[in-house]
């Protein structure tokens, strides 16, 4: 494909054995797309999905996929190979699949599902945003800052979602059953948490303030095991599950 070119998967069912690559975009809008051998190598613009499938499977090579934009339908990795988009954009549809995604810039996600085996890194941050619902099944870190805001939950229903940079809340997080909220490089809070019975919150290090309108309401765990938490003024804790402080400090000024 040349520069400006775009390939549109619109229809259909397509089985693809041979090589897709150059610096154009790869749309599928609405077709069955089954990669099943050759080498995807999009060197210059971007891979996007807005409607139907579009799936990678062992007998394919991934070299690049360029920037991941995913606003409907499903994208499934499953080719054995370590996924490294330059960014990624999802506002709808289902990420999925056994293989790992390591993000090197932005990550930005208003709605949709990721789930699967795999798991997701956002080395270059991780923004979550906008009214509609994320859902987490699958393992997602984030190793720069991550902000929520908007009026639509992030909800945790497997996997964990990892902190090793700030992360700053002044949304709603929604952590599952069986699934877990791991913090463990501070940040600043202003909205709500709620962990049910048989998930946990983890805070493992830095500083992190639960500030006015912060609400944490817990049924499942609460573990502090390093760094800082302040839960100030006219912030609230909501406990009745369990709270495990084995190392760090939990300091309580707001309603418990």
């Amino acid at each position: 494909m040349e520069t400006g070119a775009t390939l549109d998967f619109a229809g259909g069912t397509q089985t693809v054995t041979g090589n897709v690559s150059g610096p154009g975009t790869v749309l599928v809008s609405g077709a069955t797309v089954d990669m099943t051998g050759g080498t995807y190598n999009i060197t210059g613009s971007s891979t996007h999905v807005t409607g139907g499938s579009l799936t990678f499977n062992s007998g394919a090579t991934v070299l690049s996929v360029g920037p991941l934009s995913l606003t409907g339908g499903t994208l499934t990795f499953n080719s054995g190979e370590a996924i490294q988009p330059t960014s990624l954009t999802q506002s709808g549809g289902t990420l999925t699949g056994s293989d790992n995604l390591t993000v090197s810039g932005v990550t930005t996600w208003t709605g949709g599902t990721m789930s699967g085996t795999g798991t997701t890194t956002a080395n270059g941050g991780l923004t979550l945003s906008g009214s509609n619902t994320k859902t987490l099944s699958r393992d997602l870190t984030s190793a720069g800052t991550a902000n929520i805001s908007g009026t639509g939950p992030l909800q945790i229903t497997s996997g964990s979602l990892t902190r090793t940079g700030a992360f700053n809340n002044d949304g709603t997080v929604d952590v599952q059953a069986g699934s877990s909220l791991l913090m463990n490089g501070g940040g600043t809070s202003t909205g709500t948490f709620t962990v049910v019975t048989g998930s946990n919150i983890e805070f493992g290090g830095g500083t992190n303030d639960l500030n006015t309108g912060a609400t944490v309401t817990v049924s499942g765990t609460l573990l502090v095991n390093g760094g800082t938490v302040n839960m100030n003024t006219s912030s609230a804790y909501r406990l009745t599950g369990t709270t495990l402080v084995t190392g760090g400090t939990l300091t309580a000024l707001g309603d418990l």
